[in-house]
């Protein structure tokens, strides 16, 4: 399988489409991060929520939730819970007028590569688990878990996996799949992972065996047979 990844977009749909257009693929994952940039405007986010809900209805593309996406999620059920920097009520009641929260992912798994935003810290992993099933497991408890917070909000247990950690502000000690830094990111030994969330301009960079692409999309993946090439917008 030809895998494209395309990682934390801010807004730049059109440099997004360029390579799209570019590129051959069996599936394209994008690692979320849609909404939210310096000097944005509410029309801005409109105009990619309705964007992200016309790929979404492809089956080939695969749209993760990032945690600028978890924060007008939140917000659209009535909760404050995954509030980040960026974030405005007014975009808020735009972007939620035309979103289907549920055709998005919280995880992607592809030839025994895990995809997130902010990548799965080791930290999260119990000392008994040794195998991509165990966290496969794991991961679709998590769904779960949010799936029923979704319906009742008031019930948050176990929505750490998408909270923020101490080095980014938060009460948590390593940020979750949506907040994970790439600062104290801890891979996992026996699994592969690529993801985006902690921008360094210019610099795709490597921790183990895992990837971290937010280049503040100057550079974009394509995986395949467990290759990983790095490819410059």
């Amino acid at each position: 399988m030809r895998v494209l990844v395309i990682p934390d977009i801010h807004l730049e749909i059109d440099k997004a489409d360029k390579v799209l257009e570019k590129e051959a693929f069996d599936k394209v994952v994008f690692l979320g991060d849609y909404f939210d940039d310096f000097g944005d405007t509410v029309e801005q986010n409109e105009e990619v929520a309705k964007w992200i809900m016309k790929k979404a209805k492809k089956k080939s593309h695969i749209m993760l939730l990032g945690n600028h996406d978890m924060a007008y999620y939140s917000s659209g059920l009535g909760s404050n819970k995954f509030l980040c920097s960026g974030f405005s009520y007014k975009k808020s009641l735009l972007i939620n007028k035309h979103m289907d929260w549920s055709k998005l992912k919280t995880h992607f798994f592809a030839d025994k590569i895990l995809y997130t935003h902010a990548g799965l810290n080791n930290f999260f992993v119990h000392r008994s688990w040794s195998k991509i099933s165990h966290i496969k497991k794991f991961l679709k408890e998590t769904d779960e878990r949010l799936a029923r917070w979704t319906d009742n909000v008031k019930n948050a247990r176990g929505l750490n996996i998408f909270g923020c950690g101490r080095i980014r502000g938060g009460d948590q000690p390593v940020g979750g799949l949506t907040w994970n830094d790439f600062r104290e990111h801890e891979p996992i030994p026996f699994l592969r992972q690529v993801f985006g969330h902690t921008r360094r301009d210019g610099f795709v960079r490597e921790k183990g065996h895992d990837f971290c692409i937010d280049t503040g999309l100057q550079h974009y993946a394509i995986v395949e047979d467990g290759y990983i090439q790095i490819c410059k917008i």
